[in-house]
């Protein structure tokens, strides 16, 4: 109790009050108030932390209940990892091999926890081969687990230092594992026991356990040391609270004393002067007790003198209020606008002008029993949206259609605004004839973007709509056919009947291509007889020449004009996109030069752009002789790219690639002569050639001592036919099981999807004769989740195209981190290639991937380096940093901001070629209204703000939003050379941020090189 009244808490306790009340200071009514409820609000308070308090104990306990389960949970998981070894050496099971890589994913966070961990083991748990894993556990670490549960430094260290010396553990019990794997020696089997049983391995045990008990003895002391200190507190805390209830008690009394003299009276009696008041009654006296100076009674009575010079005033402005209603409506009435008063609940009209009258063509008294709907025709969905646009656009006026008496509709701009006439709320809307202003916006509209003759677009915009549809297209993977068409016979026509039915020629040949394309093609006329089309959606060939036959069969139909009949065909050449890769304008250019073709061919048809495709057929032919000869002569070899774990930092395979020792050109790709034999028998046998060299060098690596998987690719021409796997088993019918383990097949990705149910069958086949099989170039095909599913390929390789453009295309990036989670989703392995750079490693690592082979870890080599270069081979420092200090974080979010800025400045360049788009210049003097800026202000501040070179780079990105801005207002005031050297400065300013921050993050990379690792 002693120690309670020494407590701080008693030295800020409030003394000033209780003098207060012992002395009964005179205060003012709210200082009582504020004193009585701020006591009462320091009561709740000082209740509220009892409460906690007491609380506190038990949460002090639960603490320490989950501070020994932690760590408990690395003692036993120290325990199981010894008995799993050991049991696992004694019995060579391997499942005791997979619980102990188990238990130590789960400790480290690569596997979540499963259900009741604590009270489990790990061998007699499983269920179906798996632990009882909760769809809400997310795997996380043991020591972010002990991190964030309040162990103090000193305590922390002693687990991290247990789980440390648990870890170096492991490399003995990982060598003993591997010790037993070997050959059965015997020998190695004693060694094995032995490391497990020794001295030393018991000394490691026991560095283990003394820190976790020496963790304990400083939870329990905690513990009780807090315990005790919340005890007291409750203590001091109760002898407050009732100090503080005897002082509230006290200021209500007084609070109640000090109420009366302000009221000047008892409530019940200001009550009643008031209702009397209310009702009109000012005739009354007042009687008090108290007085009624500075009270409230004093100042109703004040009041009720001062009604009656009130009521007056009230009908002086009653007055007053009628005269200014007579003048509103004589206004009202005469104003030139059309004006109506509209009821806001029902939409009745209440009052209309005579210019409302006149415009409308209603009598005034016919308009004030008409309903306002009945003038708007705007159904009720359309008439919010216009107010939703209305709104949206800052603008105080509607635009409406609005009917006439006549029948005829009007187009208004209405603006109206809610006042009180009358003591009655109405919308007084005054109504502007837009009609004829609408009208010619139309036609200007019309002039720039349609012929006037056949209302068909014009050059201009066919161009624009080309880009449109060339870029869905792209994304959607369909056909699109660029038509030039000229008619044959016009001139004639035209001098034979007059150039004004030669017009009307013209608009019925406009008439009818509309009718031969979709309403989301396009007709366009270029001037003239000569018309364009762009036509898209096709999946096939077949169907556009079955287009195309329409549009020629529809326009030679013999013409009626006025009477007289006119006969015209129409020569039409197309070409078609993607299989002419070009640009708009040569897109064009090629549909016209097939037109010229069709009329050289007759007219009256359609010729295909192609102009190449004979001699080419023929060189291709000559071609394919001379792979088949190279072929039989040995011209033909294999390369082998390495393929790495960058986590565990070793070489882990290679890739086979064919290559041409061609006698005069030399070293050729398999770009230049792949594509020729693809879809021939030639590559079946070059595919067998390659399967066959690739097991002769896997013997010859395994007598070497080099232990290597190898993969080939294999075409889908290969794959599908009918005796693939047959002549597969003939081939590896004079090698091991060993030697085929190590063997691999890879099969692109669109090759696979021709045929899901052959080629799932066969890679099944495959897998069971112990080949391990990779989906190739994965992401440019088209596979849905349930084509994943049916294919048990073993691996997925993510095209390099995509991994190339990671850096520098936000789409690519997503495309490679959506591939990862697919992977990881099915539990394929996932290998990354086209590998460039230490940033493509770097990030590929962050999403999860590990597997790589690219130019930045080794280009592809004859079979004689390999073994060299797998010996030399030493991973990169960088590689095999922990993930918590690799730079990842600020390193990261620096390489997605370049990434996105890039994208960016893209975006408006494009925005400033396409002179439809609107943007806003203003907007783009905001630095921090791009991804980058955002990152610069925030992330990048708070990470690398005390670095020099981190400001340096502001200024170069505050030129980049400038020239932007300049960029934007020069063109939309139609500046195109202006533009133009916006453009060219902002890819100049680019390309010297970009170097910046190269130069910035291999400086970064450096840094972690050098230093990360010794910390």
């Amino acid at each position: 109790m002693q120690a309670a009244l020494n407590h701080p808490i008693m030295d800020s306790y409030p003394r000033l009050l209780l003098n207060t009340f012992i002395q009964k200071k005179q205060l003012s009514f709210s200082s009582h108030i504020w004193l009585t409820m701020g006591i009462f609000a320091l009561l709740v308070v000082l209740f509220s932390v009892y409460v906690w308090s007491e609380k506190e104990i038990d949460r002090l306990y639960e603490v320490r209940h989950q501070s020994i389960l932690l760590t408990d949970e690395l003692r036993q998981s120290s325990d199981d990892l010894t008995r799993m070894v050991r049991t696992y050496v004694v019995t060579k099971d391997v499942n005791y091999k997979d619980n102990y890589q188990a238990i130590l994913d789960i400790r480290d966070g690569r596997k979540p926890r499963s259900q009741d961990y604590h009270s489990h083991y790990l061998d007699i748990v499983l269920v179906d081969g798996q632990l009882p894993i909760s769809k809400n556990t997310k795997a996380i670490s043991l020591l972010d687990l002990m991190r964030q549960a309040g162990f103090t430094n000193q305590e922390f260290h002693k687990l991290a230092e247990a789980k440390t010396n648990s870890d170096r553990l492991t490399a003995t019990e990982f060598e003993a594992m591997r010790l037993i794997e070997l050959p059965d020696t015997g020998s190695s089997h004693a060694q094995a026991l032995a490391m497990l049983h020794d001295s030393n391995y018991h000394q490691a045990k026991a560095d283990i356990m003394r820190p976790i008990h020496d963790v304990n003895v400083l939870v329990e002391d905690r513990t009780a040391d807090a315990v005790q200190l919340a005890k007291i507190t409750a203590l001091i805390l109760r002898s407050i609270f009732i100090a503080l209830a005897l002082s509230l008690a006290f200021m209500l009394y007084r609070t109640h004393q000090f109420l009366q003299m302000t009221l000047g009276g008892s409530v019940d009696k200001i009550h009643e002067h008031i209702s009397r008041m209310g009702s009109g009654d000012f005739s009354f006296s007042t009687l008090s007790n108290f007085k009624l100076d500075n009270s409230v009674l004093g100042w109703l009575t004040n009041t009720r003198h001062r009604l009656h010079q009130m009521d007056l005033d009230r009908k002086q402005t009653e007055q007053q209020l009628l005269e200014s209603k007579q003048r509103f409506h004589q206004m009202f009435l005469l104003h030139d606008s059309p004006m109506l008063l509209i009821e806001p609940e029902s939409g009745m009209i209440q009052d209309a002008n005579q210019a409302a009258s006149n415009f409308y063509g209603y009598s005034i008294d016919h308009l004030k029993q008409m309903n306002i709907e009945a003038i708007n025709t705007l159904p009720p969905e359309e008439l919010a949206a216009e107010r939703m646009r209305a709104a949206r656009e800052q603008r105080n006026y509607f635009i409406f259609p609005h009917r006439l008496a006549n029948g005829s509709l009007r187009t208004v701009e209405v603006h109206s605004s809610p006042m009180s006439l009358g003591g009655q709320t109405v919308l007084f809307s005054i109504i502007h004839d837009i009609t004829d202003r609408q009208q010619a916006e139309a036609e200007i509209k019309l002039l720039a973007f349609y012929d006037p003759l056949t209302s068909l677009a014009n050059r201009r915009l066919l161009t624009d709509r080309m880009e449109q549809t060339l870029a869905f297209a792209r994304r959607s993977n369909e056909l699109v056919v660029i038509c030039m068409l000229d008619l044959d016979g016009f001139k004639q026509v035209n001098d034979q009947f007059g150039h004004k039915l030669g017009d009307q020629l013209l608009i019925e040949v406009a008439r009818r291509l509309q009718e031969c394309v979709r309403e989301s093609d396009t007709a366009s006329r270029f001037g003239g007889d000569e018309f364009a089309l762009i036509l898209g959606g096709f999946k096939n060939i077949d169907e556009i020449e079955q287009t195309l036959s329409r549009v020629i069969s529809s326009l030679s139909t013999p013409y009626l004009l006025d009477n007289k009949v006119a006969h015209v065909s129409a020569s039409l050449g197309a070409t078609i996109f993607p299989n002419d890769v070009s640009d708009p304008d040569l897109l064009l250019r090629h549909a016209d030069q097939s037109m010229y073709e069709a009329k050289q061919a007759g007219k009256n048809c359609y010729q295909l752009f192609n102009p190449t495709h004979h001699n080419q057929q023929q060189a291709n032919q000559a071609t394919l002789k001379k792979i088949e000869h190279a072929l039989a002569d040995g011209q033909f070899t294999l390369y082998y790219q390495p393929q790495v774990d960058c986590r565990q930092g070793k070489v882990v395979g290679v890739e086979a690639l064919i290559r041409w020792n061609h006698p005069i050109l030399g070293l050729l790709l398999p770009s230049e002569f792949i594509p020729l034999v693809e879809h021939q028998n030639l590559i079946v046998a070059m595919g067998e050639w390659t399967i066959q060299e690739a097991l002769k060098q896997l013997v010859a690596w395994r007598a070497e001592g080099l232990n290597l998987s190898l993969s080939v690719n294999i075409s889908q021409y290969h794959l599908h036919k009918h005796n693939f796997i047959s002549r597969l088993n003939d081939l590896l019918m004079d090698y091991d099981s060993e030697i085929i383990n190590r063997l691999g097949i890879e099969i692109l990705e669109t090759g696979a999807l021709e045929d899901v149910n052959t080629v799932a069958n066969a890679i099944q086949q495959c897998r069971n004769m112990g080949i391990h099989v990779s989906l190739d170039d994965f992401g440019t095909g088209f596979s849905s989740l349930t084509h994943l599913k049916l294919l048990p390929a073993d691996a997925l390789k993510i095209d390099q195209s995509f991994v190339r453009g990671m850096l520098h295309n936000p789409d690519d990036l997503a495309i490679v981190s959506g591939v990862v989670g697919l992977a990881s989703a099915f539990q394929r392995n996932v290998v990354a290639e086209g590998v460039e750079s230490i940033d493509h490693i770097l990030m590929l690592m962050e999403m999860g991937c590990f597997l790589m082979q690219g130019y930045c870890i080794s280009r592809p080599m004859p079979a004689e380096h390999v073994t060299s270069w797998v010996q030399a081979f030493h991973p990169d420092p960088l590689w095999q940093l922990p993930s918590t200090r690799r730079p990842s974080r600020g390193y990261f979010e620096l390489l997605l901001a370049e990434v996105n800025h890039r994208h960016w400045i893209d975006r408006q360049i494009e925005k400033s070629s396409n002179m439809l788009t609107d943007f806003n210049s203003h907007s783009l003097l905001d630095e921090q209204g791009c991804h980058f800026g955002r990152w610069y202000a925030g992330d990048g501040l708070q990470e690398f703000g005390k670095e020099n070179w981190f400001h340096s780079i502001a200024a170069v990105h505050r030129k980049i939003h400038q020239t932007a801005a300049r960029l934007c207002e020069h063109q939309h005031g139609g500046d195109l050379t202006a533009t133009q050297m916006d453009a060219e400065s902002l890819f100049a300013q680019h390309d010297e941020l970009d170097h910046l921050l190269s130069h910035v993050r291999g400086e970064l990379a450096h840094n972690y090189n050098t230093t990360g690792i010794k910390q």
